[in-house]
C-alpha cells in the first residue's frame, strides 16, 4: 500500500531549505525593504511551512502563488504592449524584464507559458485522487525539474540587466519549494520515483500536456502582436498627451541636441542602464536630426539611491559611474558621442563591474576626449551633486521611471505634456506643425 505521510526533516530537507533561504535573500537583495517584497517572502515561507505540515495544502498554495505571480506579470505585459515601456524607479525591474527580448519564446510571452504551466500543475495536484497511486505527484515532480532550469536562465537574464523583479523571484523560489515538496512525497512512497520514461506515458502526464497546450492555445489569441500593438499612424492624437502637474526646471547644463532656439523642446530623463532608454535615445536623435524645429535636452535620472535622492533603493554603482562619465564628456562637448557608446555597449558594461572605470576610459579615448581632463572631472564631487540636482528636478516634474519624455511648444501657454514614447512626440509635433488641433491632455501618466 502507498504511504503518503509526511516524513520528518532530514539532512537533505535541511540542505534544500537552507539553499532556498539563501536564494531568497540573494534574489530579493535591497528590495527586501519594500512592503511588496516582504509580503512575497512571507507568502513563500508560509508555503514552506504548509508543505512540511500539510503537504497537499502546501503544494497547492505554492502552485497558486506561482500562478498568481505569472498572471500578474502577463497582465502587465499585455496592458503595456504598444504603450509606455519604462524602467521603474520603485521595483520597475519587472517592467524591464517583461519587455526584454528574452521575455518571449516562440513569439509568445514567457508569462503566458508559465501561467499555463502552473495552472496545469494546480489542476493536476487538486485532482490527484482521480489518478492511481502517486502518478500525479510523480508527473508534477518531473515537470518541475526543467522548470527550475528555466527559472535559472531567467534569473541570469535579470542579473545581466542589473534589475530585480520581486514577482519573478517569488516564482523562482516557489518552484524550488514545489519541487522539494513533491520530492518529499515521492520519497515516502513505496513506488519511489520510477523512470522518466514510465512517467511520460502515464495518464496524469497526458492530462497535464492537454491542459497546458489548451491554455497556451487559448491564451495566444489574446497576445498576438497585431492585437496588442498600437498603430500610431492610423490613430488620431487622442491618448498621446498626458498632463504634467509638477514644475519642470532646466539648469542650462543639460546636453543639447538641435537648435537652442527651436520652438519644440523635448526633455528626457534617462538612466544609462535602462534598456528602454537606449531605444529612446536613438529615436530622439533621429527626431532632432529630421526636424530642425525640435531641440532635445537630456537630464540624468540614475535608478539608484547612490546618486539619486528620489530613488529608495541601491541600484548599483554602475548607474552613477556612467552618469558621471557622460557628464564629464559633456564638459568637453562630446556628450552625444559618448552617450551613443554607452548605450550601444550597455549590456556589456552593466554585466560586469571588475573594470568598469577602464571601459569608460576606453570609450572616452574612442570619442576623442582629453583623458587627463576627463579623469580629473571623474573625481570632482560637484559632478555627482549636479547629477543629483537633475534627478530631483525629475522627481519634482513627476518622473517615476525612465525614460520620461516631456514636450513643450504644443500649447499656447507653453505648458509641458508627457508622451508615451518618441513616436508619440513626433506625431504630435508634426500634427501641430501642420495646424492640427492638439488634444486635451489626459491626467498625469500612471494616475
Amino acid at each position: 500500500m502507498t504511504r503518503m505521510e509526511s516524513p520528518t526533516l532530514n539532512r537533505v530537507d535541511l540542505l534544500w531549505l537552507a539553499a532556498t533561504a539563501i536564494l531568497s535573500v540573494a534574489l530579493f537583495g535591497d528590495a527586501m525593504a519594500s512592503t511588496l517584497s516582504l509580503g512575497l517572502l512571507v507568502a513563500l515561507w508560509t508555503c514552506a511551512g504548509a508543505i512540511y505540515l500539510r503537504p497537499r495544502v502546501g503544494l497547492l498554495l505554492a502552485s497558486a502563488l506561482c500562478l498568481a505571480s505569472n498572471g500578474y506579470l502577463l497582465s502587465q505585459k499585455l496592458s503595456a504592449s504598444g504603450s509606455y515601456a519604462m524602467c521603474g524607479a520603485n521595483g520597475g525591474g519587472c517592467s524591464v524584464l517583461n519587455n526584454a527580448p528574452q521575455s518571449e519564446l516562440f513569439g509568445l510571452p514567457v508569462t503566458l507559458l508559465g501561467s499555463a504551466f502552473y495552472l496545469g500543475l494546480l489542476v493536476l495536484l487538486a485532482m490527484r485522487g482521480r489518478f492511481q497511486g502517486s502518478e500525479a505527484v510523480r508527473t508534477a515532480f518531473y515537470a518541475c525539474i526543467p522548470a527550475i532550469g528555466f527559472c535559472g536562465y531567467l534569473g541570469y537574464i535579470a542579473y545581466t540587466l542589473r534589475v530585480s523583479c520581486p514577482f519573478c523571484f517569488s516564482i523562482y523560489v516557489a518552484t524550488l519549494l514545489l519541487t522539494w515538496g513533491l520530492y518529499r512525497e515521492l520519497r515516502s512512497d513505496s513506488e519511489g520515483f520510477l523512470s522518466a520514461g514510465h512517467v511520460l506515458g502515464s495518464s496524469p502526464t497526458r492530462s497535464f500536456a492537454v491542459i497546458w497546450a489548451t491554455l497556451v492555445a487559448v491564451g495566444s489569441f489574446g497576445t498576438a502582436p497585431e492585437q496588442a500593438s498600437v498603430d500610431l499612424d492610423r490613430m488620431g492624437f487622442e491618448g498621446l498627451a498626458y498632463e504634467v502637474t509638477g514644475n519642470v526646471k532646466l539648469r542650462g547644463s543639460e546636453p543639447l541636441l538641435g537648435n537652442a532656439d527651436a520652438p519644440y523642446l523635448v526633455v528626457e530623463w534617462a538612466d544609462y542602464g535602462c534598456p528602454h532608454c537606449a531605444t529612446a535615445s536613438e529615436a530622439l536623435k533621429g527626431l532632432a536630426m529630421s526636424n530642425p524645429d525640435v531641440q532635445v535636452r537630456f537630464k540624468p535620472f540614475p535608478l539608484t539611491s547612490q546618486c539619486n535622492p528620489a530613488i529608495p533603493s541601491d541600484g548599483g554603482p554602475e548607474r552613477c559611474l556612467t552618469a558621471v562619465a557622460a557628464s564629464c564628456a559633456n564638459a568637453q562637448g562630446k556628450y552625444w558621442e559618448y552617450q551613443s557608446k554607452l548605450f550601444s555597449n550597455q549590456t556589456y558594461l552593466f554585466r560586469q563591474t571588475s573594470d568598469l572605470s577602464g571601459d569608460l576610459k576606453s570609450i572616452g579615448s574612442q570619442v576623442g576626449l582629453d583623458l587627463a581632463a576627463w579623469e580629473t572631472c571623474m573625481t570632482d564631487p560637484m559632478v555627482v551633486e549636479e547629477i543629483a540636482k537633475h534627478a530631483v528636478d525629475g522627481k519634482n516634474a513627476g518622473v517615476n521611471g525612465t525614460p520620461t519624455i516631456l514636450v513643450r511648444g504644443l500649447y499656447p501657454d507653453e505648458s509641458y505634456i508627457q508622451v508615451m514614447d518618441v513616436r508619440s512626440a513626433a506625431k504630435l509635433i508634426e500634427g501641430h506643425q501642420s495646424g492640427s488641433r492638439m488634444p486635451a491632455p489626459l491626467p498625469p501618466f500612471g494616475q
